[in-house]
């Protein structure tokens, strides 16, 4: 039957034929519905970028280029859809580079979002000068939740070397904690404050929602009277304040005969 239907009707077989190859090799066609970019597979395959201005939809021949070759020079020749076509090469390059290219603030920050998905991709795949935009996007109380986690790690660090050296000093300029400070205060406008003395250290670092402080006397909340002379989160009383002095006077004593 199929046989003396093609004799009599050839076009039309030859049509149907045509209709459910696969374009250039490619079997999914017609089961993604994406048959415009089956057309394009051969073109891009040679990097024929000259035959978009024959393709009737010129538009979504060089987004399908810029696309498929990473490419985001190609969004320019777009008259219509450059937004998307950059926020999609973007994505795909995992490069924030490109979503600056937008002009509208709107889709910028669209692409942004496109790109990180935690606090480490605002870290380690945005600008420094765009990480607080990422972090805002992304929402402040995961930024926070990560400083408040660096801080305690810090706390940690003071505390191991207080039981095991007998003092706080020295443990901020160790190479771990120097890569955590630098964690908590990327991107960052106010960075971390931190104190120590042999007996005593306190640390204050401001949030999305206010202060954080931690001190050596296992305090952990808002107060911030954390300073060189005071070294505790609260403000010290003239008695505790003139037993501090007297501490930092007999270590400098004790630092300059060692």
């Amino acid at each position: 039957m199929k046989a003396k239907f093609c004799l009599a009707l050839p076009i039309i077989c030859l049509s149907l034929l045509w209709v459910v190859s696969p374009a250039y090799g490619r079997s999914d066609c017609m089961t993604t519905g994406n048959s415009s970019k089956c057309a394009l597979d051969k073109p891009i395959a040679e990097r024929n970028l000259a035959y978009c201005e024959t393709y009737e939809l010129k538009d979504d021949c060089y987004r399908t280029f810029a696309s498929e070759l990473n490419d985001e020079t190609i969004c320019e020749k777009m008259k219509k859809g450059q937004d998307d076509c950059y926020i999609n090469v973007a994505k795909k390059k995992k490069d924030f580079s490109v979503c600056q290219k937008l002009v509208n603030q709107s889709n910028m920050q669209r692409c942004l979002l496109v790109i990180a998905k935690n606090v480490s991709d605002c870290a380690n795949l945005i600008e420094r000068k765009d990480t607080n935009l990422c972090y805002n996007l992304l929402g402040l109380w995961e930024k926070d939740r990560v400083i408040k986690a660096c801080v305690n790690r810090l706390k940690e660090f003071l505390t191991i070397n207080q039981e095991k050296n007998k003092t706080y000093l020295g443990v901020i300029d160790s190479e771990n904690a120097v890569k955590l400070v630098q964690e908590i205060n990327l991107g960052e406008d106010n960075p971390i404050v931190v104190h120590t003395s042999q007996n005593s250290f306190c640390m204050v670092k401001e949030l999305s929602n206010g202060w954080y402080c931690v001190d050596s006397t296992g305090y952990e909340g808002s107060e911030i009277a954390c300073s060189k002379d005071n070294i505790s989160c609260k403000k010290q009383s003239y008695r505790e304040q003139l037993i501090a002095k007297i501490m930092r006077l007999i270590e400098a004593w004790q630092k300059k005969r060692s």
